[in-house]
C-alpha cells in the first residue's frame, strides 16, 4: 500500500510527523523480495541467506509494515531533525518461518554560518552566489548520528553471524554550500562501526568521504 505521512505543526519552527506503510510480499528463490542494508559508503553490511536453493534461501512470506515517527525543529540558523524506524517482515526459509523486526534511528543537526535561516522546505540563501556582487550563498555545518539494529532472531537460521553485522553505528560531519535556491555542493565524512559481521568478531569499521553537486533540490 502507498506510503502514508502526516505532519502536525505544534510550535513555530517545529514539525512533528509520522509515516508508515503496509503490504504483503511472497518471494521466491529467484526473487526473494528481502531487504539488504547498506553503509553510508553503499557497502552491504547485512543480507539474508541466499544460496539459490529452497533450503538455503530466505524469502518474504506475508505481511510487512513500517512505522516512522519523526520531528524537525528550526530556530534561526539552527536545525534539528530526528527519526525512528520500525520495520517488520514475515519470512521463511524452507519450512522455517519468522517475524523479524529491525530498528533504526538518526538525529542530525546543522547551523548556518552566513546569517541565513534554516527551513524545513530547504535553505534559501539571502545572498545567492555572484562574483560580480561578491556574494557567496549560504554555508552550513552539519552533523549526524545514526544506527540500525538487526533483530537477533535473524541469527543463525536466516543470516550468517560470521558474515553479516547485527548492528551498525555511524557518525558523520559535513559542509553544505547553497549557491542559490537550486544548486548546492555537499561534502561529508562518515565513520561506521559494526557489531558482528566477521568470522573473528566485528567487521572492520568504514571511513568514507563523499561529495555531491545537486541541482534543483
Amino acid at each position: 500500500k502507498p506510503f502514508i505521512k502526516t505532519e502536525i505543526a505544534a510550535l513555530k519552527g517545529l514539525a512533528l510527523g509520522v509515516g508508515g506503510s503496509y503490504g504483503k510480499s511472497e518471494g521466491t528463490v529467484s526473487n526473494p523480495l528481502t531487504a539488504q542494508y547498506k553503509t553510508p559508503g553503499q557497502q552491504t553490511f547485512f543480507k539474508y541467506l541466499s544460496d539459490g536453493t529452497a533450503a538455503g534461501t530466505v524469502v518474504a512470506s506475508g505481511s510487512n509494515y513500517r512505522l516512522i515517527p519523526q520531528l524537525y525543529y528550526t530556530w534561526g540558523p539552527f536545525s534539528l531533525e530526528g527519526e525512528f524506524i520500525l520495520s517488520t517482515q514475515h519470512l521463511k526459509k524452507d519450512v522455517s518461518t519468522a517475524k523479524l523486526t529491525h530498528k533504526a534511528w538518526q538525529i542530525s543537526t546543522g547551523i548556518l554560518l552566513t546569517g541565513d535561516n534554516a527551513s524545513y522546505e530547504g535553505v534559501k540563501p539571502k545572498k545567492p552566489f555572484s562574483l560580480k556582487q561578491k556574494q557567496f550563498g549560504a554555508v552550513e555545518l552539519v552533523g549526524r548520528y545514526h544506527e540500525l539494529r538487526v533483530d537477533q532472531g535473524a541469527f543463525p537460521a536466516f543470516a550468517s553471524s560470521s558474515s553479516q553485522a547485527n548492528l551498525a553505528r555511524a557518525f558523520g560531519v559535513g559542509v553544505n554550500w547553497y549557491l542559490n535556491n537550486n544548486l548546492r555542493f555537499l561534502i561529508d565524512y562518515d565513520h561506521t562501526l559494526f557489531k558482528g559481521g566477521a568470522a573473528a568478531g566485528n567487521r572492520s569499521s568504514e571511513k568514507v568521504l563523499t561529495t555531491r553537486l545537486q541541482v534543483a533540490f
